[in-house]
């Protein structure tokens, strides 16, 4: 976390369990947690558990608005795709829109979703050359 030049605030026990969910997305079920090696995320599990897998598998706005609000993810997005590698969103977009089946449809309701959370969540989720 120390090499991203991550802000202080992400920097602790909570931070970093806030990446574990992000990285390792199964981890989900708080009774599973409390039986494996990883029962010490159940500390902070209540305020930290992000939809990541499922943010775009279903059709639910809150979810990500919820996803998109955490201010780790904030933080995150805003390094990775917009400062660091927009190419990287960019590459992924593109695919969408060259889906052989509805691919022109799905990058348009992406683009509406993405454009519709920028504004209910007060972040950035497209670079300026998208």
């Amino acid at each position: 976390m120390h090499n991203l030049k991550m802000p202080d605030e992400f920097t602790n026990l909570k931070g970093l369990h806030s990446m574990m969910f992000i990285l390792y997305s199964r981890i989900s079920n708080q009774r599973d947690l409390k039986n494996s090696e990883f029962s010490e995320l159940c500390t902070y599990y209540d305020e930290i558990i992000l939809p990541c897998s499922t943010i775009y598998k279903e059709n639910n706005i809150l979810k990500r608005q919820i996803f998109f609000k955490t201010p780790i993810i904030k933080w995150l997005w805003y390094f990775i795709f917009i400062k660091t590698d927009p190419n990287a969103l960019l590459t992924h977009l593109r695919r969408v829109r060259s889906f052989p089946y509805e691919g022109e449809e799905r990058f348009r309701t992406l683009i509406l979703d993405m454009r519709y959370c920028e504004i209910q969540c007060d972040i950035i989720l497209l670079p300026e050359i998208a």
